[in-house]
């Protein structure tokens, strides 16, 4: 008998918008191509989700890879409020999966200091 289901959050409980979020900042098509080459499609990136980097160090390694983008970087990132979406189904199944006596746990490769910057800032 099931008791435990395991969800991962990001694109299965809640969206991850991370293009519409860097386009709402008011950066077009082939500047979010620059900000995602020089952060996301970097190691530094995958280093900064394993907590091995503070948010000062990955901003100071996305700037290396492209100095010139360097104010569109800091804007990219000094807050991630909105970068993760709500599903309409989300609420309603995790209440019911509850309601039936199911144990809820989640994953995310979010680090505790991205997720305070995407929940404070």
């Amino acid at each position: 008998m099931i008791k435990n289901i395991v969800f991962d959050i990001s694109n299965v409980l809640a969206p991850f918008r991370y293009k519409e979020f860097l386009a709402e900042k008011g950066f077009d098509g082939s500047m979010i191509k620059r900000i995602i080459k020089a952060s996301a499609m970097t190691p530094y990136w995958i280093e900064y989700e394993k907590g091995k980097l503070t948010y000062d160090e990955a901003m100071e390694a996305f700037v290396s890879v492209d100095p010139d983008i360097k104010d569109e970087l800091h804007k990219a990132y000094d807050s991630c409020s909105g970068i993760m979406g709500k599903y309409d189904y989300t609420e309603g199944w995790i209440k019911e999966l509850k309601y039936d006596g199911f144990n809820l746990y989640s994953i995310s490769n979010f680090t505790p200091a991205g997720f305070e910057m995407c929940i404070y800032r």
